[in-house]
């Protein structure tokens, strides 16, 4: 895919120092652009045989006439590929983790910028080059290539689908959010010493929590 307007900065290999959810050596979800179902704002629907979700804003990528495009995200509502579904949740696509009842759990996975940032700090031997992310997008074409030498650290966002409504898994956010009653429930969770806001699992067994006396 080398007919494109921009090319994505090379970055010098690193240690996977930062506290992060993973790294990624690829800019994309997939290794390879796959087919999909795109459901757009308006409902139509619309097949694309050449794929992708982008890790730097979990947004979706698309080929059209050999170049890598980045769709509006906007006019997208929600994209399946053979295993995930994923739908917009505010700017991100996020996709489908687990359900209980009526309720579920996404998850949007994007890279880590600012703990990138940490590293080119702490490691001296980091080449310190402008890596803002805003200076990547600049048109609606990118260039994917040579991304096996980029390793990036990366970082899980989590939704709930609870009662209807959409919220951020967020303390703060919950906190705000919640009814008082819920609220109590909330905090005895992130009293226990096995809870993680960042494990699917323990996520998972407190929306279970939050569903009971309903």
């Amino acid at each position: 895919m080398k007919k494109t307007i921009l090319c994505i900065i090379i970055l010098l290999s690193f240690l996977a120092e930062a506290k992060a959810e993973g790294v990624s050596t690829s800019f994309t979800v997939y290794k390879e652009f796959k087919p999909c179902t795109i459901t757009l704002a308006d409902g139509r629907k619309l097949t694309q045989p050449f794929a992708n979700i982008f890790l730097k804003n979990s947004t979706l990528l698309y080929v059209s006439g050999g170049l890598t495009k980045q769709a509006d995200v906007k006019a997208v509502s929600a994209v399946d590929f053979e295993d995930r579904h994923y739908i917009r949740i505010d700017t991100l696509l996020c996709y489908l983790v687990d359900t209980l009842d009526s309720d579920a759990l996404y998850k949007a996975t994007i890279i880590d910028v600012p703990a990138y940032n940490r590293l080119l700090v702490n490691n001296h031997q980091l080449t310190n080059i402008d890596f803002s992310f805003n200076s990547i997008i600049q048109t609606s074409t990118i260039d994917l290539e040579n991304e096996s030498e980029i390793k990036m650290p990366l970082i899980d966002i989590f939704y709930y689908r609870y009662k209807g409504k959409i919220y951020r898994v967020h303390e703060r956010e919950l906190l705000r959010q919640l009814p008082k009653e819920k609220r109590r429930i909330l905090k005895t969770f992130m009293n226990m010493p096995d809870f993680s806001w960042t494990n699917a699992d323990s996520l998972m067994k407190l929306l279970k929590a939050l569903q009971m006396n309903e």
